[in-house]
């Protein structure tokens, strides 16, 4: 492998034999593959330290109880489940295609809440690079940990990508119903309302209003339990096994609640101690699931899954760990960090 021109001898990536399987995982070879590498050796002397912490040892709030961690999207419920479950055997190939069959049965598993974790890593989420910095490295959740954990596709059609005039009908469709079931409520189309108008009743659009409360429900959430009309669109790209790019948008908002969780723990120490602030991060399982992955003092039991099974259901229903030095474990897993975890 030829030396980077800007490394003086030294490489910022690596070749590696790598073996690529047919799609009938016959006759495999092998290729050359090309890596970032994760971490240089410390004896390289012209690259620069790892960046120092950007908080002090002590922690920024004074106790994890004066914050109410939400997460919109919640545990799923019975029904739910009982919805994918019942429209698997019918539309699992058109959810292949489109890349979502994993993500959809993800979105069966229960990932319990670590406030603790969350908030120790949320306290050293640094907003102007998007990446936690411990005093022994940088590092940061990428679009392959959105693929591999939430099984969302890279690849794909913007998600802003139009209708074609044929489907602009189905959009209408499916805004009358949601009008329908607005009316009957009185107020927002909740996810338990949606599920009792559509779920086994027969009706012309019943995939589509499924792909639809799925998207507002466990992957482009926005607010507890509505269904959003803006995803009526994607719904329907999907339901047509069209593939969209939905790891970029699902990162995107992690970034985003983690910049405002960084900022809500800074601006937490301003406030009377009897202030409990009420905060939100969307994909919370996502970035737990992430440190559980990559920082073994941290993790629970994971389950044992088979090889079909998507990433996440090693950590469906775990028992919590009882880590009492959270942040401690985190500013020091230089050691036991683990790089790539996907193996």
């Amino acid at each position: 492998m030829e030396d980077h021109p800007y490394s003086g001898g030294d490489t910022l990536v690596e070749g590696r034999q790598v073996a690529i399987y047919s799609p009938s995982n016959e006759n495999p070879t092998l290729r050359k593959a090309h890596f970032l590498k994760p971490l240089f050796s410390e004896d390289h002397d012209h690259f620069p330290p790892p960046p120092s912490s950007l908080y002090s040892s002590k922690p920024t709030f004074k106790k994890v109880e004066k914050f109410d961690l939400h997460r919109y999207k919640k545990y799923p419920s019975e029904k739910w489940k009982t919805w994918v479950h019942s429209l698997k055997p019918k539309y699992q190939e058109i959810w292949k295609q489109a890349g979502i069959y994993e993500a959809i049965m993800a979105s069966t598993y229960e990932i319990r809440k670590s406030k603790e974790l969350i908030m120790g890593l949320a306290e050293r989420w640094c907003a102007e690079t998007n990446t936690f910095i411990f005093p022994w490295g940088e590092v940061t959740i990428t679009l392959e940990d959105v693929m591999f954990l939430g099984c969302y596709s890279v690849l794909g059609a913007l998600f802003l990508t139009p209708l074609a005039d044929g489907c602009v009908g189905i959009f209408d469709s499916l805004k009358k119903a949601f009008n329908e079931v607005r009316l009957i409520s009185g107020g927002s189309v909740i996810d338990t309302m949606w599920i009792e108008y559509f779920m086994c009743s027969g009706k012309e659009l019943e995939h589509e209003a499924f792909l639809a409360m799925w998207l507002s429900r466990f992957v482009l959430v926005r607010c507890y339990g509505n269904i959003v009309v803006n995803d009526f669109h994607v719904a329907i790209h999907l339901s047509r096994g069209k593939r969209i790019a939905l790891a970029p948008v699902v990162l995107a908002s992690i970034y985003r609640d983690l910049r405002l969780l960084r900022s809500s723990i800074v601006d937490s120490s301003k406030l009377p101690y009897t202030v409990c602030l009420k905060i939100i991060l969307c994909h919370a399982d996502l970035v737990q699931m992430w440190a559980w992955e990559r920082f073994p003092k941290l993790r629970p039991t994971p389950c044992v899954i088979e090889s079909e099974d998507p990433r996440s259901a090693r950590w469906n229903g775990v028992r919590m760990p009882k880590v009492i030095y959270v942040r401690e474990a985190l500013d020091s897993g230089k050691d036991s960090f683990i790089c790539a975890p996907m193996s």
